[in-house]
C-alpha cells in the first residue's frame, strides 16, 4: 500500500477511504445490514487492516491478529489513516536502511588494466558496483565513465 498522508483533515483522507467504502457497500447494496452482511463488513476490515500490516513485514503473531480484529468497528477513516500510518513508518524506516546500506556497500575497485575484472566478474558490467553508486544517487555509467577519466 502506498503512502498517501500525512492528513489535514477528513476531507483529505475521504479520496484514499472510496475503495473501501465501496468494497463495503458491494456486500449490502441495499442497506438492510443483514447478519451476514455484518458479518462481511467485519471481514473486509480485518483483511484490509491485515494487508497494511503484512505489507509492511510486521510479522504478526495471534494476540496481534486479535488486536487487529478488535479495531474493525472503528470508522473506516481511521483504518485508512493507521494502514497508512503504517505505510509512511514503513517507507520512512526504508529510506534509513538505503542510508545505512549506501555506507556498507561499496562500489568494486577500479581494475588497474583495461577491461580488469573484479570480484564479481567484468567490472564495467558489475551489478553490485551499479547497485552501490545507485545508493549513493549516482548514475552508474556516468561514475564507471568518471572512475575511468584519465586512464589511457
Amino acid at each position: 500500500m502506498p503512502a498517501f498522508g500525512p492528513f489535514e483533515s477528513i476531507d483529505d483522507v475521504a479520496p484514499v477511504a472510496h475503495g473501501l467504502h465501496q468494497a463495503l457497500a458491494a456486500v449490502d447494496p441495499t442497506g438492510t445490514s443483514t447478519l451476514e452482511a455484518r458479518r462481511r463488513h467485519v471481514e473486509i476490515r480485518h483483511r484490509y487492516l491485515l494487508a497494511a500490516l503484512e505489507q509492511v513485514d510486521a510479522g504478526l503473531g495471534a494476540h496481534d491478529i486479535a488486536v487487529a480484529r478488535s479495531l474493525v468497528g472503528l470508522p473506516v477513516e481511521t483504518l485508512v489513516v493507521i494502514a497508512d500510518w503504517l505505510a509512511r513508518a514503513s517507507a520512512a524506516g526504508n529510506a534509513a536502511l538505503l542510508a545505512e546500506a549506501a555506507d556498507w556497500i561499496k562500489p568494486c575497485p577500479r581494475p588497474t588494466k583495461p577491461g580488469g575484472k573484479c570480484r564479481h566478474g567484468d567490472w564495467t558490467a558489475c551489478e553490485r558496483t551499479d547497485l552501490a553508486w545507485r545508493l549513493k544517487g549516482l548514475d552508474p555509467e556516468q561514475a564507471r565513465r568518471d572512475a575511468t577519466a584519465g586512464r589511457k
